[in-house]
């Protein structure tokens, strides 16, 4: 994630840049930016691609607007052409990669809750293990108190073992 969070201010700097950029030799250099860019997109979705496929997916659209804007920045057009078009493909990149680091934290939030499930259900588990010790001893005493009762008290009795039951 904060691989990913460099790439994107990188890349946010990038469109920036580009929106300014009114010279030829400008736009090649920001052609050779993104580039740059593409690569470090390119490396953090393989280290993704088998945890967060979902993130991968996003941020192979956003290496393909990249590599687009990078295409539009490097062609023999006018510059303001150049940089028209490559704007907003940019945007879109950074939208992809925003969306990828969206789906990383919801993926990292899972494989945290996941982590985290065991000790949960441990002490549920030994929290369980306590109330039918609790209700085995109460059960018990209720037996005792029943066995020493004369037959006339017994129907008093019966609302003690419902609670129990219950």
């Amino acid at each position: 994630i904060l691989e990913l969070d460099r790439a994107i201010d990188t890349q946010k700097g990038l469109a920036t840049e580009t929106a300014k950029t009114r010279k030829s030799d400008e736009a090649d250099k920001r052609a050779t930016d993104q580039a740059a860019v593409v690569d470090d997109t390119d490396l953090i979705r393989r280290d993704i691609d088998t945890l967060a496929p979902i993130a991968s997916e996003y941020l192979r659209a956003a290496t393909d607007k990249m590599q687009e804007s990078r295409a539009s920045l490097s062609s023999n057009d006018a510059v303001k052409k150049r940089v028209l078009d490559a704007v907003p493909k940019q945007e879109e990149a950074i939208t992809q990669m925003q969306s990828a680091r969206r789906a990383l934290e919801e993926q990292l939030a899972k494989a945290e809750e996941v982590k985290e499930k065991p000790e949960n259900t441990l002490a549920a588990l030994r929290e369980l293990q306590e109330k039918v010790r609790e209700l085995i001893q109460k059960q018990e005493a209720n037996k005792q108190e029943t066995a020493a009762a004369d037959r006339k008290q017994l129907p008093g009795k019966a609302p003690k073992q419902g609670e129990l039951k219950d």
